[in-house]
């Protein structure tokens, strides 16, 4: 009995981190979260840019705190006449990460999980996107997107970044710097 009770915690712990390692891909296009992201609708990389923050200040008062910020974002700005009228300038898609280390997975899960509960968007607007990168969490906090274009819905972010992450070369990802480096081969960084 003590022996059917250890095997039973073993399995239900891997079967947990193994759910826990899987990364943002077309399949998620299944979830609810992703159903009005059509993965095929690929921008174009050149209009795309990113920055990684790695500064002292993303340290909170929490025992988990992220290592840094990854900041994508279109450099072609878009117009989609709501933003114009709205608030008097042309639309640009971004989305940013806060970076954790895998470790801490099940308190990323959680704040994905929460983000995405609180949120008051739809998709492709809903935030939490949670997405595992070799020896790194990439956790989006935002309730609300800048990603989907107001009058056809159409995600800008998630479709191009899930084309650069499917192309990282997950051995190479063992510092903050190697996330920089193999994502820099595909887009350019200011």
């Amino acid at each position: 009995m003590k022996r059917l009770i250890i095997i039973t915690i073993v399995l239900f712990l891997t079967a947990n981190l193994y759910a826990q390692q899987t990364r943002y891909t077309q399949d998620d296009t299944s979830k609810h979260y992703y159903s009005k992201t059509d993965f095929t609708e690929i921008d174009t990389l050149e209009f795309w840019k990113f920055n990684i923050d790695r500064s002292s200040e993303l340290t909170k008062n929490d025992s988990i705190n992220p290592i840094g910020t990854v900041r994508f974002w279109r450099t072609v700005s878009i117009d989609d006449s709501i933003s114009i009228k709205v608030y008097d300038k042309l639309w640009t898609p971004n989305i940013s990460y806060s970076i954790y280390n895998v470790k801490d997975s099940i308190y990323c899960k959680k704040v994905s999980e929460r983000v995405r509960f609180f949120s008051s968007c739809v998709p492709p607007d809903v935030g939490g996107d949670y997405i595992v990168l070799g020896e790194f969490i990439l956790l989006n906090t935002s309730v609300c997107l800048q990603c989907g274009r107001y009058y056809t819905g159409l995600d800008y972010c998630r479709p191009i970044l899930n084309s650069i992450i499917k192309q990282i070369d997950i051995e190479k990802i063992k510092s903050i710097d190697s996330i920089e480096a193999e994502i820099g081969k595909m887009i350019k960084k200011e």
